[in-house]
Formats: C-alpha cells, sequence, structure tokens
C-alpha cells in the first residue's frame, strides 16, 4: 500500500506541475499590441489552445491513474466499486491480476518518466521566473526587451525548449507506453470488435476507441512541437540578433548551444 499511495501522489504531482509549466505566466492580452513574427500572429491562439488540450488531457490521465489505484487500495468502498466498473475491463480480475498489480507498483519507466516530467516542468518554472512578463509562449519582442543571461540562459539559450523535452519525454514514458501505466496495464489500448452488442462492454470497447483517438493525437501534437522547438530555437536567434546586436554574439560565442547541451 505505501508504494501504492507513493505512486498516487506523484501521479497528482505530475498532473500539478504540467499544468503550472503550460499555463502561461503572461496573459496573452498582455502584449497582444507587441511586435509578433507573421506567422506567429497567425497561430497566436492555436499554440495557447494546444497547449489547454494537452494539459487538460494529460491530468485527466493521471487522476484517472490514481484514482483508479485507490480503488484498487479499497476495494470495498462503494465509490471504488463505480470506479472499477468504469475504469477497468471486466475481463480483469481485481485480485488476482498481474497487470493490476503492475499498475499499483513503481516501476522503472514510470520513475524515470516521472524524474524527465518534473525536471522538464520546473525547469520551464525557472526560465518564467528568469524572464518575467518576457516570457510568452509567442516569439514576441517586447518595447522593452532586454536580454537575459543569467540563470539557465547562463548554459543554454533557451533552456525552456529543454523542459520541453524532457517533460513530453516523461509523459510519453510515464503515462502512456511505460510498464505500469494505466493505459498499458488496463489494455485500455487493445482495440478490438470481440463483444457482443447486446452487453454493457459495448460502452466500454467505444470508449476505447475514443481515448485511443485522444491518445494517438496526444502523441502527434506532443511529437510535431518537440520536433519544432529546433527551428524555432533558431528562428529566436535570429530575431534576438537582429535586436540586440554585438550584445547577442557576445552571448551566443559565450553560451554555443541552445537546447541539448554538447548536441544543439
Amino acid at each position: 500500500m505505501l508504494f501504492a499511495n507513493l505512486k498516487v501522489s506523484l501521479l497528482l504531482a505530475n498532473a500539478y506541475f504540467s499544468w503550472k509549466a503550460w499555463t502561461p505566466p503572461v496573459p496573452p492580452k498582455s502584449y497582444h499590441n507587441e511586435l509578433l513574427k507573421e506567422t506567429e500572429k497567425k497561430h497566436k491562439g492555436a499554440f495557447i489552445v494546444t497547449a489547454v488540450l494537452l494539459n487538460v488531457l494529460y491530468s485527466a490521465l493521471c487522476i484517472t491513474e490514481a484514482v483508479t489505484i485507490l480503488a484498487l487500495q479499497y476495494p470495498t468502498h462503494p465509490a471504488s466499486q463505480f470506479i472499477l466498473h468504469t475504469l477497468l475491463p471486466s475481463s480483469l480480475s481485481h485480485q488476482t491480476s498481474n497487470q493490476l498489480t503492475t499498475l499499483q507498483t513503481l516501476t522503472g519507466p514510470f520513475l524515470l518518466g516521472t524524474v524527465s516530467l518534473l525536471a522538464g516542468c520546473l525547469i520551464r518554472l525557472h526560465c518564467f521566473a528568469q524572464l518575467g512578463k518576457l516570457f510568452t509562449f509567442d516569439f514576441c519582442i517586447r518595447k522593452d526587451h532586454e536580454l537575459i543571461t543569467s540563470g539557465l540562459y547562463s548554459h543554454l539559450r533557451h533552456p525552456s525548449y529543454t523542459g520541453v523535452l524532457l517533460h513530453y519525454f516523461g509523459s510519453v514514458l510515464a503515462q502512456l507506453v511505460g510498464r505500469g501505466a494505466w493505459l498499458r496495464e488496463t489494455g485500455v489500448l487493445s482495440l478490438h470488435f470481440s463483444f457482443s452488442w447486446g452487453s454493457e462492454d459495448i460502452l466500454k470497447e467505444g470508449g476505447k476507441w475514443v481515448v485511443a483517438a485522444l491518445v494517438g493525437w496526444y502523441l502527434l501534437v506532443t511529437t510535431a512541437r518537440a520536433v519544432y522547438v529546433f527551428p524555432r530555437a533558431i528562428d529566436e536567434d535570429k530575431g534576438l540578433r537582429k535586436e540586440f546586436g554585438e550584445k547577442w554574439d557576445k552571448y551566443a560565442e559565450r553560451v554555443r548551444y541552445r537546447i541539448i547541451p554538447g548536441v544543439f
């Protein structure tokens, strides 16, 4: 029970810090008259909406896994019966299933994913604090813009994007594909049409397809956003160099890498 409760705590921490790390620290309306890249002007709203939707979906996965584990710990409680009936396939035995035992265990993939995710979140929150009002989800040169070179910015030019990569890797490993994840251990993503149209399992089977579609969308969007940070970092460097000139050149010479130390 100790490990199960610890896993629940870590799941809730993952959801909380993910929400903090993906909530814009500066309201978009506060800088809507500032200079944005033309491409960012066109897609400004989409960036924010996508971040919110990813947050909601990931938080829902964490909470679903957490309440399932709690229900397995207290199976006789009336609420637990409803939760287990709703969130677990009827083919799993609550007492004997190896999958459910693994679900309640702190597996290696879950721990590695959680460490990566929380590290990514803390890096982004540090960047929020370092840049203050200058940190926006769009590439924006403000009227009173400054070149921040302290904290993590003294080691990488775009450490917040390092946080993005760590967060996405951790979320996929801990909650989507790693051993011990609710999606994997309950077989939610094992899609098939073996149910009877007269059974109550039709709702669960239909729900599995909905979950599969949402997970597919999450993987597609996170992969696209993870790849996008590399050309975006290059574009931001060009914009900052144009704004700060020699000051930027000296900074770029001192801090060579953008996102991945020793690589990029």
